[in-house]
């Protein structure tokens, strides 16, 4: 963990001050290390972790937190920890998708016109179904509480969805009774200058204002040097 990024992002080791924060990075920057850094903040001391991966796979996570002495699978056999991968549930449905389509993609690209109801709807399901089955956990009532960290949702317009729907999934994530009781929200997203991609601009825009809290890592204008690669800024 990094040490002094607590006090810098008015967090502590008890809870998160906040209910609702958003990380955004930039193209030249990443904002796994604040992902890293909250997910080994809440098992170290005594809390659980549901985590989201839309783009990075669960070894990723698990190689940092490793090097730093925190076994993930020791935590999820513990219950204090549990991985939804949504790269694995998106290649079952892209496989599902081919015996009625001939676009792989078709269950979430297809226009208004050819489909019914939310494009989101499986996913959002089988994630809330998972979330409900880790945060009620009979055996882990006492658990106190869960953190919900999501690694990039704007991965999510790549399929040709709209911030309107990716916004709609973590509103149904931040509505989820469990959650609204015990729970903290962490979502990462990547962040884009209008001219250069208005729909992830926009959605970065839209997710901030709606935040209770935003970490913003960016890159330097002048570069970056073995010691300095960019720069952290909290927004409340």
């Amino acid at each position: 963990m990094f040490l002094e990024l607590n006090t810098f992002l008015d967090f502590d080791n008890k809870a998160l001050p906040r209910r609702f924060v958003v990380i955004s990075s930039d193209d030249t920057v990443e904002h796994t290390f604040v992902l890293n850094h909250m997910l080994m903040l809440y098992l170290k001391t005594g809390r659980r972790v549901f985590q989201l991966n839309f783009v990075h796979d669960d070894a990723f996570f698990a190689s940092v937190c490793q090097k730093l002495g925190i076994n993930l699978k020791a935590y999820a056999a513990k219950n204090a920890f549990r991985s939804f991968s949504c790269l694995k549930l998106l290649k079952e449905l892209v496989k599902g998708s081919f015996s009625d389509s001939s676009h792989p993609f078709a269950f979430l690209t297809a226009p208004a016109s050819e489909r019914s109801g939310d494009r989101l709807s499986i996913l959002q399901s089988q994630i809330l179904d998972e979330l409900r089955r880790f945060v009620g956990d009979e055996a882990a009532q006492l658990g106190g509480e869960v953190l919900v960290l999501v690694d990039d949702v704007s991965s999510l317009l790549n399929f040709g969805l709209g911030c309107r729907e990716i916004a709609g999934l973590l509103h149904s994530l931040r509505l989820e009774p469990l959650v609204r009781e015990r729970g903290t929200i962490v979502a990462g997203t990547k962040s884009c200058a209008r001219e250069d991609d208005a729909d992830c601009h926009r959605l970065c825009t839209y997710l901030s204002h709606l935040a209770d809290a935003t970490i913003d890592v960016r890159g330097l204008s002048t570069g970056h040097s073995r010691d300095i690669t960019g720069q952290v800024r909290r927004g409340l």
